[in-house]
């Protein structure tokens, strides 16, 4: 018998014994046993959500070093005027946030490391939230 049909049975039971027969019908006992199953909580179920935001760092070194990225992107695109209509500036602007990410010195990556933990930690902010 699953936990759910044994708790209800004991609470059917337990309304039976609480309260004279003639009070309460076993069909009324059901209805409030189940009105209790489905409502009554012994704890909050509103538990504090844990943030998981995926957040990578590709698309931070895409957000914080945008112009380096666009410049990558006219190298791997060999173009001089870089437009979003081109049709490989979507599907190659993940490799030029790469290249980008490859180019940067240590003390760069640590920064970017420390604001991917932040903002894994406590969210995007706020211009990033409204886009």
């Amino acid at each position: 018998m699953p936990q759910e049909e044994e708790s209800a049975d004991r609470i059917k039971v337990g309304l039976l014994l609480l309260w004279p027969i003639d009070l309460i019908s076993y069909r009324c006992a059901q209805q409030l046993a189940a009105w209790v199953r489905n409502n009554w909580r012994p704890y909050s179920t509103t538990f504090e959500t844990k943030l998981n935001l995926k957040v990578n760092r590709i698309n931070v070194v895409w957000e914080t070093h945008r112009e380096a990225v666009e410049n990558e992107l006219r190298e791997i695109l060999r173009v001089d005027d870089l437009d979003t209509k081109h049709p490989g500036y979507f599907q190659q602007c993940n490799a030029a946030a790469k290249r980008v990410l490859q180019k940067m010195n240590e003390q760069e990556q640590a920064e970017l490391s420390a604001i991917v933990n932040d903002r894994r930690s406590h969210g995007n902010p706020d211009h990033i939230k409204r886009e």
